[in-house]
């Protein structure tokens, strides 16, 4: 499978079962990092 995403978007990994697997974000770029903003910003 592949997608497009943006720095940031957390991504979620599935058990046979139905459970969380595993999370992880998608890196932030540095200059991203330096302005302040983190994986828990929401912009909805």
């Amino acid at each position: 499978m592949m997608f497009k995403t943006a720095p940031g978007t957390k991504t979620i990994s599935y058990n046979p079962d139905g459970s969380v697997g595993a999370e992880s974000f998608i890196s932030l770029l540095q200059k991203d990092l330096d302005a302040g903003h983190s994986n828990s910003d929401d912009y909805g």
